[in-house]
């Protein structure tokens, strides 16, 4: 029987004792035959260490003085000997399944440095709170025009570092980690990959994410990460490859990042830099301003509706949204269009949150408020049918659906004879 490659788990913790024994387990219950398992204690003060004590037969434990999360994924690479290589934050989780499939994909598929999957954002209790959506399609090809959708947010994998299972040889390619970046490292690592190799993703959730609610204004930590985020995509673009982008590109790249960093201001309450970041969107890609469905009201709307990484009440997006439009710049102030736009996403988002938690009384009760509000969204196909589907149930409308088709599909024919 041929011996499978092996892979290397590398998970930094840091006071992860609450959750490094269901992290660790996920791992050695892996399917794919040939997993090490390298623990890298980033100087924990809690019990981390004791709660590893039982596993001291089955992992690489390496303690070090605290010195962030990208320093101690480098020191766990340095000890790595897996051909490929998988990264699990301390408080995170897989399927048993994961790195087995992720891994067929890399052995089929040579031109291919990153594998992604799907993943479920939970709660502090592990219980589902909403489905982190894959990637918009299973394959992204290396070049400019990968690094380009990278940048313009026009495709992007599931976060968080968990997801992904990356060539040893790609990774000492790139350089590792950024000691520097110690927010955002997974999207880093992406964009400094994607100009030499292929991006896939393994297209089902296999991964499970701890959400805390980063974005509530008690919290310093969202305005870092934002602002690294925006370094992030500076350095990108000062490369070769992002210095060879189209000059539209580049600059919708940086507008996008400023926006989301606006967004975070205003999160924080701190209107007057949400205002500055927001012209300097505008200076960069005044497009992402124009029309009524804009990417700025749908970046709001969706910001809003997930303030603290699982989804917001609704009275706090709405009250988010608010607090947005009533610290607007001048040039969008005068948009009014934009306010009610982003308010029905809003509501659509968290009837469609409902629906798929099969909550039909929540989605009865959001839709009406909806339409009371605004009749026009009767219009919108999406909405009709999770509406519709509320009262009847799904097995009753796909059954409508199919005879649909078929009626649609016999008048057809008959026109056509």
């Amino acid at each position: 029987m041929e011996r499978k490659a092996t892979i290397s788990v590398i998970i930094p913790a840091y006071n992860a004792g609450k959750y490094i024994r269901q992290t660790v387990e996920s791992v050695l219950q892996q399917t794919y035959p040939d997993v090490e398992c390298i623990v890298v204690n980033d100087g924990s003060m809690d019990d981390t260490a004791e709660r590893l004590a039982d596993y001291t037969d089955n992992i690489i434990y390496i303690a070090q003085q605290n010195m962030g999360r990208a320093i101690a994924r480098n020191r766990g690479l340095a000890q790595a000997s897996g051909v490929y290589v998988a990264f699990l934050d301390a408080d995170d989780y897989w399927a048993a399944q994961k790195l087995e499939k992720q891994i067929a994909l890399l052995e089929t598929m040579p031109k291919v440095g990153v594998v992604g999957c799907g993943g479920y954002m939970v709660t502090a209790d592990g219980e589902r709170v909403r489905e982190l959506i894959a990637a918009p399609q299973a394959h992204l090809a290396a070049g400019s025009e990968g690094l380009a959708r990278l940048l313009t947010l026009d495709y992007s994998l599931a976060a968080p570092l968990s997801t992904l299972v990356v060539r040893r040889d790609c990774l000492d390619a790139v350089g590792g980690f950024d000691a520097a970046i110690n927010t955002m490292e997974e999207w880093d690592l992406l964009l400094r990959i994607i100009p030499a190799w292929d991006i896939a993703c393994a297209m089902e959730p296999l991964a499970y994410y701890r959400g805390y609610g980063f974005y509530t204004p008690a919290k310093v930590a969202p305005r870092r990460r934002q602002d690294k985020y925006i370094e992030i995509v500076e350095r990108a673009l000062s490369r070769p490859e992002g210095q060879a982008l189209q000059a539209d590109l580049a600059q919708r790249a940086l507008a996008l990042a400023y926006l989301r960093g606006a967004l975070i201001e205003y999160a924080v309450d701190q209107p007057a830099a949400g205002r500055q970041r927001l012209a300097l969107a505008a200076e960069q890609s005044p497009q992402i301003f124009a029309g009524m469905s804009s990417t700025f009201g749908t970046s709001t709307a969706y910001f809003a509706a997930y303030l603290y990484d699982t989804l917001t009440p609704l009275a706090e997006s709405l009250a988010f949204i608010d607090k947005v439009f009533a610290n607007l710049p001048t040039f969008l102030s005068r948009n009014e269009s934009l306010y009610p736009f982003t308010q029905q996403l809003v509501w659509k988002i968290h009837a469609c949150d409902a629906y798929n938690r099969g909550d039909y009384a929540t989605v009865r009760r959001l839709v009406r408020l909806a339409l009371r509000d605004n009749p026009v969204l009767l219009k919108d196909r999406g909405l009709r049918s999770i509406f519709a589907e509320s009262f009847v149930g799904r097995r009753t409308m796909n059954r409508v659906r199919h005879w649909k088709h078929i009626l649609n599909a016999h008048t057809a024919h008959v026109d056509k004879g």
